[in-house]
C-alpha cells in the first residue's frame, strides 16, 4: 500500500473513533449502537470504491 491509502485509512479510523466516542459520550447510542457503525462502514467502502474508480490506469 502506499503511503497516501495508508494516510487516508488511518485518518477515517480516528474520524471514526471520535464520532463513536461524541455518540457515546452524550448517550445518544443506548439502544441502535450496531447500526451507528453500519454508516461509517459504507462510507468506508464507498471511499475505496471512488478511489479505484478515480485512480489513474498504469500500463
Amino acid at each position: 500500500m502506499n503511503q497516501k491509502k495508508v494516510l487516508y485509512n488511518l485518518l477515517f479510523v480516528v474520524i471514526t473513533a471520535i464520532a463513536l466516542t461524541v455518540l457515546i459520550e452524550f448517550e445518544l447510542t443506548d439502544k441502535y449502537m450496531g447500526f451507528a457503525l453500519i454508516p461509517m462502514l459504507i462510507a468506508y467502502y464507498l471511499g475505496q470504491w471512488a478511489e479505484r474508480k478515480t485512480r489513474p490506469k498504469s500500463k
